[in-house]
């Protein structure tokens, strides 16, 4: 799957695309990403796409998971940012975020679709991020069906770099551009002659 992006004259920009054989349009690309550093063998990134809507609440669509070593980490972020051009990179811990600027291949399209990094507040980790997690897949506002078979290869991991990504998503939520209205010119009717 390979997503597009546009910047509207305006200011306002999405990302477009076919998913599960739909078009649609979404705000945001978060990546959680789990790296396989300290005593952890694997790591995990998973890619959430926001769908665009500025007067409902957030809904999220798991475009894409891999688990497994650092290689195969690292390789899918490459991948992930060329086709998919996520522009949200959340991770578990400060010492993550600064290894993620290292990764050759990351700064695919910067200079069009910036990449900002993010450490997840320490909440996401809690009983309480597990629950909102489970409370957003319960009420279809997180759809990550297709990508089950991924998040079940590290379970722990998977619901780790889930959870970092959506009560990062959730405590910041997207900006939506609103339009400006011109100024009219001139007087209003009825008041010539007053």
């Amino acid at each position: 799957m390979i997503l597009g992006w546009k910047k509207e004259p305006a200011g306002d920009s999405y990302f477009f695309g076919k998913v599960n054989g739909t078009d649609r349009k979404f705000i945001r690309l978060l990546a959680g990403i789990i790296l396989p550093i300290w005593e952890r063998q694997s790591g995990v990134v998973v890619i959430l796409a926001e769908l665009h809507r500025s007067s409902a609440p957030m809904d999220l669509t798991a475009l894409a998971a891999k688990a497994g070593e650092w290689g195969e980490i690292e390789n899918a972020l490459v991948q992930y940012r060329r086709d998919l051009k996520f522009d949200h990179a959340i991770t578990d811990c400060d010492e993550a975020r600064d290894m993620i600027f290292n990764i050759r291949g990351l700064n695919y399209g910067i200079g069009e679709i910036p990449m900002v990094t993010y450490t997840a507040p320490k909440t996401a980790f809690t009983e309480a991020g597990r629950q909102r997690v489970n409370s957003l897949v319960a009420e279809g506002r997180l759809h990550c069906e297709d990508w089950k078979h991924v998040l079940d290869a590290e379970p722990e991991l998977g619901l780790k770099a889930l959870q970092a990504a959506v009560i990062w998503g959730s405590d910041y939520p997207a900006f939506y551009y609103k339009a400006r209205r011109k100024k009219r010119e001139g007087r209003p009717a009825g008041t010539v002659g007053l």
